[in-house]
């Protein structure tokens, strides 16, 4: 929609990974925030913030070049080229979850603690990164004919050549448009539903992190959270299915939304028979003093 943010004579400022990086930055300024009241150092959250960051870029690159293989076969150029977009966000969670683990083991600092003021900042990122991605036009929905669709510019080069956006490109290979059409099919603005969402989402993270609400446990609020939303927006984004129907995200959300169900049946199942034996020693106490 929006290519470029700045686009002088010498000058120009791609809106892609403007606001990615910009959500990235934002998230990392949340975290420093936030573990100033736990007690962490602008060093210790300097590192991590620097260690997730690149863990954002290159788990989120991988994940994509895995999807999209073909397109990368006998290019590495081409693979390690992120300027144009070409990131998946399960890649560079999954990559980050494990880098924070490894970095907490090795500076000594509590996993869990560091995990939810972590994980606090991540949808606050992810939703001005999703900006991002609706201003390139990736990322993009399917048609719809609801009021509040939207079309996606054609965008020429100085040579008159068509090469972009990603959805005028989809829809033009699909031959739902020809190269006469200006703008693309109506489709769903599933970026800006997604940084909504996201907004939201953070909020309520927020909140429970604030009130040390499921203190220790924020990861899995926030993955239970995350992959049913994922799960149902899919079916409204353009995305090629790989299995069973279903999209690489959606089978990485089914996978995440067992994982959860069972750590939280699991958690009360626990927690319920805690309080049973407590119930029980505090009914023996009483009954020896009688």
């Amino acid at each position: 929609m929006y290519p470029y943010l700045i686009r002088l004579q010498n000058i120009s400022i791609a809106s892609y990974p403007f606001l990615f990086g910009l959500g990235i930055t934002v998230a990392g300024i949340v975290m420093l925030i936030l573990g100033k009241r736990d007690g962490y150092t602008i060093k210790q959250i300097g590192n991590l913030f620097i260690l997730l960051a690149f863990s954002v870029l290159i788990g989120g690159r991988i994940l994509f070049i895995i999807e999209f293989y073909p397109q990368f076969s006998g290019n590495w150029e081409k693979m390690i080229e992120i300027s144009n977009g070409g990131q998946i966000f399960y890649g560079g969670l999954i990559l980050s979850i494990l880098m924070l683990i490894v970095y907490c083991k090795r500076a000594k600092l509590k996993i869990t603690t560091t995990m939810d003021l972590t994980i606090v900042a991540v949808p606050l990122g992810l939703a001005i990164g999703r900006l991002g991605c609706f201003c390139k036009g990736c990322c993009y929905g399917k048609p719809s004919n609801i009021s509040w669709a939207l079309s996606f510019p054609k965008h020429i080069d100085t040579e008159g050549n068509i090469i972009g956006c990603p959805a005028y490109l989809h829809q033009l290979n699909d031959g739902l448009i020809s190269p006469l059409h200006s703008h693309t099919l109506p489709v769903h603005p599933v970026q800006l539903y997604s940084a909504a969402i996201s907004l939201v989402i953070f909020v309520f993270m927020l909140w429970l992190w604030k009130k040390e609400y499921a203190k220790g446990r924020l990861l899995f609020v926030y993955l239970a959270i995350y992959s049913v939303v994922r799960f149902l927006i899919e079916f409204i984004r353009e995305n090629d299915m790989v299995a069973w129907g279903l999209t690489m995200s959606q089978l990485i959300s089914l996978i995440i939304i067992v994982l959860m169900s069972s750590y939280f049946i699991f958690y009360c199942y626990c927690k319920k028979q805690k309080s049973r034996k407590m119930r029980i020693v505090f009914q023996k106490s009483r009954d020896s003093h009688r």
